[in-house]
């Protein structure tokens, strides 16, 4: 019997309440382990450590923090320091599913992901690290200073614009989050008179000083702090994304073409490509052929060979067949060691031999001869 394990929050694909036919038949039973319920977050700030269930909510571990920084004697000694957790932007991803595979975030550059930073502790007893754990919760500024640039111009400036981003981005301090958000809107202008960006013009009023936890609710795109707390987005849209890794700089005709794509769906597109449709409007169908398509398109400027996406971003068309039972040695001699697929599997071997586990995706463990 197929068994999911459930820690309530969003994901790219639903594998973990979901069974694809060719698992099970149509109709079969499955067992989901909701751990949904398991949602407590406690703080002791004087040791800069936090205890979470897997439930939990990103946005609310964030809340614990900050709210364990005001209320603790260290802020009330005039320290300006406050506690944060480095993980993703997405406030309703659930701690069990992020940990197991991370995602990208504010701390990004500075503290690298949570899986980085994380001790296992196994069915025997054992604490599993790298080395380098020290603290659960990392110390931050009492304020952070955050900046939302908003500039409309031509194709061609944007395209020149997103071109140069990935030369400044690397050379930036690493407490610097940096990243780009393309939109539609409008008519779409081919005249490269029309806006320049030199150095962008940043302005005073385009600064915002807050704390850290403020930072990560508005990135959150919630109205209050208070809001981090619920694990139920106020957002009325579907939506769906996918991923790639750009190895080598997009040139700007390529660029320039895929500004033009952009303008024919409401669409947006940073490290991802996404869209979105409204809650009980039937474009779903529509919204997917119009990703697929953007998406075979960046084929040719992206990772191939395999074509790759972060692990924690899911994306069944990466996997049209579901994945096998169990693998061979062979078999793992044949995909070779250049893709770490020998090390996981035999780590899959060794902790999950009869593979309980699984989804789409998931690595399989070698085949036992009992």
């Amino acid at each position: 019997m197929a068994i999911r394990v459930h820690s309530g929050g969003h994901s790219y694909e639903g594998q973990s309440y979901t069974v694809d036919g060719a698992v099970l038949e149509d109709g079969a039973p499955f067992v989901v382990i909701d751990l949904m319920s398991l949602n407590r977050v406690r703080v002791d700030a004087a040791s800069a450590t936090t205890w979470v269930e897997c439930g939990a909510t990103l946005s609310k571990v964030y809340y614990a923090g900050a709210a364990s920084s005001v209320s603790s004697s260290s802020m009330a000694n005039g320290s300006s320091s406050s506690l944060a957790f480095t993980a993703g932007l997405c406030s309703t991803v659930s701690v069990g599913g992020h940990i197991s595979g991370s995602g990208f975030g504010l701390l990004l550059r500075k503290f690298m992901l949570t899986v980085d930073n994380k001790n296992v502790l196994d069915a025997e007893g054992r604490v599993l690290d790298q080395g380098a754990m020290g603290k659960d919760l990392i110390p931050v500024p009492g304020t952070v200073m955050v900046f939302t640039l908003k500039r409309e111009g031509s194709v061609d400036a944007i395209a020149r614009l997103v071109h140069w981003w990935p030369s400044v981005g690397p050379a930036l301090p690493d407490e610097f989050y940096l990243s780009i958000f393309l939109m539609m809107g409008g008519s779409l202008q081919e005249d490269d008179n029309v806006t320049v960006f030199p150095e962008l013009d940043l302005v005073e009023m385009e600064l915002s000083e807050m704390s850290w936890v403020e930072s990560a609710m508005q990135f959150a795109r919630l109205s209050s702090v208070e809001e981090l707390t619920s694990r139920v987005s106020k957002m009325k849209y579907y939506g769906t994304n996918k991923s790639d890794y750009v190895k080598q700089p997009i040139q700007r005709d390529a660029l320039a073409e895929i500004l033009r794509y952009l303008s024919t769906g409401p669409v947006g597109y940073n490290v991802q490509y996404g869209i979105t449709w409204e809650a009980g409007k039937d474009d779903g169908e529509a919204g997917m052929t119009w990703l697929r398509t953007l998406y075979e398109y960046m084929a040719l400027h992206v990772s191939y060979d395999p074509r790759a996406t972060y692990v924690n971003y899911i994306d069944l068309d990466l996997s049209m067949e579901v994945a096998p039972a169990t693998t061979t040695n062979a078999s793992v001699l044949a995909v070779g060691r250049a893709r770490n697929f020998d090390r996981l599997v035999q780590a899959k071997t060794h902790i999950d031999p009869a593979n309980v586990f699984n989804n789409a995706q998931s690595i399989p463990p070698l085949e036992r001869h009992d």
